[in-house]
């Protein structure tokens, strides 16, 4: 495989685990949200690395993001959303920080709304 489409593979793969977790019980939102972020940076990645920009190892989606609007501008706009995703990689694994995220059923019902979509929408633009 490339190297964009191992980001690919494990965005997809994140996004079923999301997706699985949150199905089965409410204790599992916490990973829910880890995995919606995960997700996001790895698909992001893949897209930039298509496009041979380098990217240091990060889980901050503010850098991400900034990288990809120097890319592709409506994309980036379009992508703005998972900026709020950071701390669902970083708050969301530490006991101290985790009362900060919002892990409700109806705040990653519609993180997982927007992460499928937009998912979908960098992988079609890798598509062409």
């Amino acid at each position: 495989m490339s190297a964009s489409r191992d980001w690919f593979y494990l965005a997809r793969a994140d996004l079923l685990a999301a997706t699985v977790l949150f199905e089965q019980n409410e204790d599992l939102y916490v990973a829910v949200g880890f995995h919606l972020q995960q997700c996001m940076e790895k698909v992001i990645k893949g897209f930039l690395k298509k496009l041979k920009v380098r990217f240091s190892k990060t889980h901050d989606m503010n850098y991400l993001l900034t990288l990809l609007e120097k890319e592709n501008q409506e994309l980036a706009n379009s992508l703005e959303w998972a900026r709020e995703l950071t701390d669902y990689a970083v708050m969301a694994r530490y006991p101290e920080a985790i009362l900060e995220v919002d892990l409700s059923h109806d705040r990653l019902a519609g993180l997982m709304e927007k992460t499928k979509a937009g998912h979908e929408l960098i992988l079609k633009a890798v598509r062409g």
